[in-house]
């Protein structure tokens, strides 16, 4: 699934946020204190619990299990009629390795720690007369 708007009210200290035509990456971005932070929590939250009128979603189906689940290409979480659908396919088992259908979440502590240069791994080894490199490690 691909989400495609947000729409949030009352999300302090935002009191409306509202994009629509979102990419397949979502970054916000922006300093401290205009609500970043609690802005993500409450779409998590909203996920979550699928209650509550502060944050709507528009989520579009990117594969043919998804559609048939909702049995539509697109849900709305501000209509009741589809929560029950988004939480039925949110609830589905899954492998730990496929994570279809699946809402993930990257966040920055915001500080950039030991930064260290690029180092050469050195002259290959090679085996016998063979002159491949097989496995390398500790490339970093």
């Amino acid at each position: 699934m691909r989400l495609t708007s947000i729409k949030a009210q009352n999300v302090k200290p935002i009191d409306i946020f509202d994009v629509s035509g979102l990419s397949d990456v979502v970054v916000l971005a922006g300093p401290n204190g205009v609500g970043k932070s609690r802005l993500i929590g409450s779409v998590l939250g909203h996920l979550r619990s699928l209650s509550g009128t502060e944050v709507a979603l528009k989520l579009e189906a990117t594969t043919p299990e998804e559609e048939k689940v909702w049995g539509k290409k697109a849900i709305d979480t501000a209509i009741q009629a589809d929560r029950p659908l988004l939480k039925k396919l949110l609830q589905q088992k899954q492998r730990r390795r496929k994570f279809q259908s699946s809402v993930l979440n990257f966040d920055s502590d915001r500080s950039i720690q030991k930064v260290q240069p690029y180092r050469s791994l050195g002259t290959p080894r090679t085996h016998g007369k063979s002159k491949s490199l097989g496995k390398c490690r500790g490339a970093l």
